[in-house]
């Protein structure tokens, strides 16, 4: 389950949906294999998501169980497909 917000609250399904498309495109802009350290920083530079590790853990891993991006390598590595 994903993480509480400072709320309280688990983020909802439409919101985890509407962080995907700056993820994805993070993801192509990256042009490969990309950490999820490189990720959150590609997105905190381009201010196109605000949102923890923790979170975007879960957002990357809603996009892999709906095969969107690939799991690459360990240490929380992943692709675009």
């Amino acid at each position: 389950m994903p993480a509480a917000d400072s709320t309280g609250a688990h983020p909802t399904l439409s919101s985890v949906q509407e962080a995907a498309q700056p993820v994805l495109q993070a993801l192509l802009a990256a042009g490969g294999p990309c950490s999820l350290e490189r990720l959150h920083n590609i997105l905190h530079k381009s201010k196109a998501l605000s949102v923890s590790k923790v979170e975007l853990a879960a957002i990357l891993k809603n996009l892999v169980d709906q095969h969107q991006v690939q799991q690459a390598g360990p240490n929380y590595t992943y692709m675009h497909i």
